[in-house]
């Protein structure tokens, strides 16, 4: 516990040097340093010497007689309390007590109350604290809070930061931001947006970021079930556990996560279509311009686990096409394509018609799946498309009777 503490105390302690101090009245620049606002903003500035030596003992003095209620002459007694070569740390910590009191938002007082909380192990008034001060200095939460998701692998900064979170404060997206940063440790992240998500609903910032957690974390299976968990219960429909989300293009509204991700391609329109789809009451629908087409940008990510599976699907292929558009399920990771299913081609009279095929998802490596539509044209003559696809109808299953080979 004791390595803890330094370790915490290390990392806070910086948030000193990061913390502007906001004002209130501040009296004129001219002349020599006179009135607490100059006294206090000289000290906070470094230049301590400037003013006849004073100590900051002297200085507090000063300012107490000049405006007895001044909260941060009491900060000034603690910092110079703690500067001493043998100081009273009780004497200290009622000093900062009294400034927190009498100035709640100055910076330098915060940040010495942080410091000292944790220098000597109390984690609740180090992030009550903290919370408090991140309040009103939005400049350090970025840093800050980078900082302080390093050490959330410790139960007790865990314990007190999901308490903080769950009112909501304003910081609360900076922290989102900071648990995503690659450096963090994702297993106790992870842990923390898990335990809030008992408390209270996840905002969307907060499931995109659990969703990056257990992804890196290769808890694909739980990645999605958190992000269909977080959608409306008329989205999630009869299907929530099947392997596919919105296969029949019914819900234009939801997109990202595992659902549709749809990136407009330069040549490529497209619409969610309501003119007679083979079933429900949308299809997708891609109008291309006669332009080259390199990519068609519709894709969606899978968590399917290991096992035998059957993509089917209704295809309205009114284009012009030189070659069969491809649906593609591949594991994430990369390497040969676990299905690449033909769609039918171009016809001079164009229906709909059905298409599937089977595919298995191996052991191993490939617990995260994307499912993709695909054109294989080769040549430029060959990517040159016009015309109309559409999709619909979309369902992967699993063949349960079948074992892997």
């Amino acid at each position: 516990m004791k390595l803890v503490r330094i370790a915490v105390a290390v990392t806070i302690v910086a948030v000193g040097a990061w913390a502007a101090i906001a004002l209130s009245r501040v009296d004129a620049d001219i002349g020599a340093p006179a009135g607490p606002d100059r006294l206090v903003r000289t000290l906070d500035g470094g230049a301590g010497a400037a003013i006849d030596a004073r100590s900051r003992t002297e200085t507090a003095r000063d300012i107490l007689r000049q405006r007895p209620v001044d909260g941060r002459a009491f900060r000034l007694l603690a910092q110079a309390e703690l500067a001493r070569s043998e100081p009273d740390a009780t004497r200290a910590d009622g000093f900062l007590a009294i400034a927190i009191r009498r100035a709640p938002r100055d910076r330098p007082a915060r940040a010495a109350a942080i410091d000292r909380a944790f220098a000597r192990g109390d984690v609740a008034a180090g992030m009550e604290h903290l919370d408090a001060l991140l309040r009103v200095a939005p400049g350090v939460r970025a840093e800050m809070l980078q900082r302080l998701a390093l050490l959330l692998e410790h139960d007790g900064i865990r314990a007190a930061l999901l308490a903080r979170l769950g009112q909501q404060p304003n910081w609360h997206g900076s922290l989102v931001a900071a648990l995503k940063s690659p450096q963090v440790p994702a297993a106790p992240a992870a842990h923390l947006l898990e335990s809030l998500a008992q408390q209270r609903p996840l905002e969307a910032g907060e499931v995109d970021a659990l969703i990056t957690l257990l992804t890196r974390l290769g808890r694909h299976a739980e990645a999605r079930a958190a992000w269909l968990q977080s959608l409306p219960a008329e989205a999630r429909g009869n299907r929530a556990d099947s392997g596919l989300f919105d296969g029949g293009f019914e819900h234009p509204a939801i997109s990202g996560g595992y659902g549709w991700r749809i990136a407009p391609q330069p040549g490529v329109s497209v619409a969610y279509d309501d003119v007679e789809p083979f079933e429900g009451a949308h299809a997708l629908a891609l109008a291309f311009a006669g332009r080259a087409v390199a990519n068609l940008g519709i894709e969606q990510v899978l968590a399917l686990p290991p096992g035998r599976y059957r993509l089917d699907l209704a295809v309205e292929n009114a284009t012009e096409a030189a070659r069969p558009f491809v649906i593609e399920v591949g594991c994430q990771g990369g390497g040969p394509a676990l299905l690449a299913l033909e769609l039918p081609a171009a016809g001079r009279t164009p229906a709909w018609q059905r298409s599937g095929g089977g595919f298995v998802v191996p052991e191993g490596a490939c617990a995260g799946q994307v499912l993709r539509l695909r054109y294989p044209g080769r040549s430029l003559a060959e990517q040159l498309v016009a015309g109309t696809l559409r999709l619909d109808a979309m369902h992967l299953t699993p063949e349960r009777n079948a074992r892997l080979q």
